[in-house]
């Protein structure tokens, strides 16, 4: 266990510093902090992710939202760089979570 938190480790300070991913629809340019932003916004009721949550065992509602999220990740560069993921190519990503109980909210799922 030990030596795969070492490993992976290693290998995050190398992608944050040196290891670059291939350029790919999401990558951006030169100036892409000056692009315009573009947001698209969906909804989702609550009944069907804890539905989509209880197909699983032991899953739960961010489970079920980070599936969705990625699953449109995937489809999105699938029509603007067709066949890429599905050849190896590779992408990182960051997700932050917060895994701390907190006391006094109420658990929805």
């Amino acid at each position: 266990m030990v030596w795969f938190t070492i490993i992976f480790a290693f290998g995050f300070i190398l992608r944050s510093t040196f290891w670059r991913d291939p350029k790919n629809p999401i990558s951006g340019g030169d100036g892409v902090e000056l692009w315009p932003k573009k947001l698209a916004t969906a909804r989702f009721l609550l009944e069907d992710m804890k539905l989509a949550k209880r197909a699983v065992p032991n899953a739960t509602i961010n489970d079920v939202l980070l599936s969705i999220l990625s699953r449109g990740l995937f489809r999105y560069l699938d029509e603007k760089w067709p066949n890429s993921m599905r050849t190896g190519h590779r992408m990182t990503g960051v997700v932050i979570a917060n895994l701390r109980d907190r006391p006094g909210l109420i658990e929805y799922a």
